[in-house]
């Protein structure tokens, strides 16, 4: 349309042209005004064209221009008809690409943020990998996975950024096979960890292979979860048993006539009172775990500005009768005035439940250093001992249920093996944590964290 426009123009003025020449040669008789008026004639058909093709030129460059700011992206910036008057219909067509351009390069955009912050937002480590072997992109789970950034694992060899056979076992299995791929492997990076592994191949529009995609679950804390769950049924089980066992062996031996011996027959039955109190103890700490677990999950503990002195004597004087029996020295050191934003039932439990162990591990006559602290950020109780001591490789897991540094030597002593699991409950409830610092034959420190809690908790 626009080569017939510009046609049209130039063949109008050839005609015309040759049209004023025609009559020049019929009106003007003489030869030399015919010569001079064909020259006129001529000239300004010059003159025309030489017109017509600079606003021709001058379209066409605005037109270039249009093109190069459209190469550069700069889709926003249209070109005006008006500046093409030679070309309408071209520079309307190209507005309408440029602007349909800009939509779909919106979409686009929006869509990859979109698919950006839902691979950001997964706890499952995401990460594609190219038919070379070469990672096409990873997400911030994989990240911490890994220990490697995207930008410094995009386009590099997969074995050169992860060194992991197994992972990369999979993810060559994952893209030869057909269906989705499961396996489950453990990560060697500082600590093992359990992944759980699912491999889907990546195709284009055309059904062509274009990597594979590897989708990595951490299951580490899953599994400890099970193993703590299937610890606990065991030691419940045990820690049952045992004392059930004992109180039915022994009725059956009063049943079968030691009844009526007088002196074993008390023994007996002191036996079985000893073993329906352990029996007693245990299901009264469960109980104990149960409400604390439920409360902290709730938020529903109450708290109350307590004057610290008052709730660690009262702890002291729950373990008296012990205390005095082994003839041990409990010293308080708490700063006068010192008040902290707590349960007093609960931390008087938890103060006596360490001293009670305290006491149970140390020898006669020894001392125990019972102490208060508060700081910008937290309170801190601390019960000190000079007893026997953990060793180091049981202290991270002496606040579990049911866990035992000597066992035979904790049931002897009457202990439950939950003192310590309440204690640590009981921190949690209040939001803070239990830490204990150890040495065999020096001693052992349990230290209650407790964070300062304004009156909006």
């Amino acid at each position: 349309m626009t080569a017939r426009r510009i046609f049209w123009k130039f063949y109008s003025i050839l005609l015309v042209a040759v049209a004023l020449c025609a009559g020049v040669f019929v009106f003007i008789p003489n030869r030399f005004s015919r010569l001079l008026a064909v020259a006129i004639v001529a000239a300004f058909a010059a003159y025309l064209v030489a017109l017509v093709s600079r606003r021709i030129s001058h379209s066409s460059s605005n037109m270039k221009s249009g093109l190069v700011r459209l190469a550069h992206g700069r889709i926003t910036h249209p070109i005006s008809p008006s500046d093409c008057s030679e070309f309408p219909d071209l520079a309307n067509t190209l507005n309408q690409t440029a602007q349909e351009l800009d939509r779909k390069i919106q979409t686009l955009v929006r869509e990859k943020n979109e698919q950006q912050a839902i691979l950001s937002s997964m706890v499952e480590g995401v990460m594609a990998i190219d038919v070379n072997g070469h990672i096409i992109s990873i997400n911030e789970a994989t990240e911490s996975l890994i220990g490697v950034t995207e930008d410094e694992a995009r386009g590099r060899p997969f074995q050169e950024v992860i060194r992991s056979i197994d992972l990369y076992e999979f993810a060559k299995q994952s893209l030869e096979a057909e269906d989705t791929v499961d396996g489950e492997m453990i990560l060697k990076n500082g600590e093992d960890r359990i992944i759980q592994l699912r491999g889907t191949v990546l195709h284009d529009i055309n059904g062509q292979k274009l990597g594979v995609l590897v989708v990595m679950h951490d299951m580490t804390r899953l599994r400890r979860l099970e193993k703590a769950r299937s610890d606990f049924v065991a030691n419940v089980s045990h820690e049952l048993k045992t004392p059930i066992t004992s109180i039915k062996g022994f009725v059956e031996t009063l049943q079968d006539g030691a009844l009526n011996d007088e002196a074993n027959a008390s023994r007996f039955l002191d036996i079985i009172r000893k073993h329906s109190d352990r029996l007693n103890a245990i299901i009264d700490d469960l109980l104990t775990l149960s409400r604390l677990e439920l409360e902290d999950r709730k938020t529903e503990v109450t708290l109350n500005d307590v004057k610290l002195k008052d709730t660690l004597q009262s702890a002291i004087s729950l373990c008296s009768s012990r205390v005095q029996n082994k003839r041990i020295d409990v010293t308080l050191r708490v700063p006068p005035g010192l008040v902290a934003r707590v349960n007093r039932a609960l931390i008087e439990h938890a103060v006596s439940n360490l001293l009670d162990n305290a006491v149970k591990y140390s020898p006669e006559g020894s001392a125990i250093n019972l102490t208060a602290r508060q700081d910008d950020s937290e309170t801190t109780i601390c019960v000190l001992d000079h007893g026997a001591g953990i060793p180091a490789k049981h202290l991270p897991r002496i606040f579990e249920r049911f866990y035992r540094v000597d066992k035979a030597r904790s049931r002897k002593l009457g202990g439950t093996g939950l003192g310590l699991a309440i204690v640590k409950h009981i921190a949690q409830v209040h939001q803070g944590s239990v830490s204990v610092e150890s040495r065999p034959g020096e001693g052992s420190a349990f230290t209650i964290h407790l964070p300062r809690i304004n009156d909006g908790f």
